[in-house]
């Protein structure tokens, strides 16, 4: 090596990057190599739909949930498969069945094996205290790798819950 001010700033910026890289990669949520799915469950001309994903989920698409969290939206009556986070495939309407929910909009937090990770977030109606029942089921799923802070990686979802 010659030494030159060019080649030593260059070392310098390589060095710096891999460090950033490695930091990067550390500070990571332990469920990013999980890829847990969350997944909003709409009908159509819903209001409160398009209103929860202009003020939560699109914002939640840009943010650094995005590298660890697989955001997909479904008809809450609807048949049409979609494939989550760990290869699992469901429907919207298997998903509402199993939240006990025909309330649009809906949304599920599923862990890497499609399993309810943490109690869905039922209905919308303002942005108020809703942000942090996302956010309090988002930590749930990042720092528990997809499984519910009780142990079980399923929450069981029935008629008799809540009564």
């Amino acid at each position: 090596m010659d030494g030159s001010p060019a080649l030593r700033k260059l070392l310098f910026c390589l060095r710096f990057a891999a460090v950033a890289w490695v930091a990067l990669l550390l500070a990571q949520p332990a469920s990013a190599t999980q890829h847990a799915s969350l997944v909003v469950l709409t009908l159509d001309d819903c209001r409160f739909c398009a209103r929860l994903m202009a003020e939560q989920i699109v914002p939640l698409k840009r943010g650094p949930a995005k590298s660890w969290l697989k955001i997909l939206t479904t008809d809450l009556r609807g048949n049409r498969l979609i494939t989550l986070a760990g290869g699992k495939r469901t429907s919207g309407a298997e998903l509402a069945r199993l939240a006990n929910s025909k309330v649009a909009p809906t949304v599920v937090f599923l862990d890497a094996a499609g399993n309810f990770a943490a109690p869905p977030l039922i209905g919308y109606s303002s942005p108020d205290f809703y942000g942090a029942y996302l956010d309090e089921r988002l930590q749930t799923l990042a720092h528990t790798g997809g499984r519910h802070p009780g142990g079980s990686s399923t929450i069981k979802i029935n008629k008799e819950e809540g009564k």
